[in-house]
């Protein structure tokens, strides 16, 4: 999400660094925000068909590629790769990551569980800060998509080995069921006198 945020924040000066119109970085904007829109519509189907976490890797993976193409994105074919490759990416992993969610931890905790990523989340507004003070020290932003490209790495490492969920909403977060309260619960043991 970090990456996101950023390249939404930055990718106009970025780009202009490259050497790129204003006017073409906000098509390329425009065009990875449909592509990714696009995106989305088709992975929700193909989560019923394929492996989530391997769409997940997917669209992470397509986002290392397109973070990379960013980097050095001045040309017309450069900002285009960029567009298709990140936007898909982005949309991918960004339904297949709730679904797997919702895979591992059930409908009932899943839910709570993704409210509580999303709003961890919110540290990405972190990343276009940190973007400017490293262009601001070295000229260029490219060092904080490379960055991005390697944490999301790191993600895949891990990805690739984790298992089939076993049951979904299984073990400790599982929503149990109500048990009527019949004034047992928690009473003390009475000892009889002898």
């Amino acid at each position: 999400m970090a990456c996101v945020t950023t390249i939404n924040s930055v990718a106009l000066n970025h780009l202009g660094i490259l050497g790129v119109a204003p006017d073409t970085a906000a098509f390329a904007l425009a065009a990875m925000a449909l592509v990714m829109t696009v995106a989305k519509g088709v992975a929700g189907p193909l989560c019923e068909i394929m492996s989530t976490r391997r769409l997940l890797v997917l669209g992470l993976a397509l986002q290392v590629v397109g973070i990379a193409l960013f980097a050095h994105a001045g040309t017309l074919v450069g900002i285009g790769a960029f567009a298709l490759a990140f936007g898909v990416g982005w949309g991918v992993a960004y339904l297949a990551a709730s679904v797997l969610l919702l895979e591992y931890f059930g409908k009932d905790i899943g839910s709570q569980v993704l409210g509580m990523v999303w709003t961890i989340t919110t540290v990405a507004a972190a990343g276009p800060v940190a973007a400017g003070a490293i262009a601001d020290q070295l000229g260029t932003f490219a060092p904080i998509f490379y960055l991005y490209a390697v944490l999301m790495v790191a993600a895949i490492v891990p990805l690739t080995l984790l298992g089939r969920p076993v049951l979904a909403g299984a073990g400790p977060f599982a929503r149990r069921p109500a048990v009527p309260d019949d004034g047992t619960q928690g009473a003390v043991a009475q000892v009889p006198a002898s």
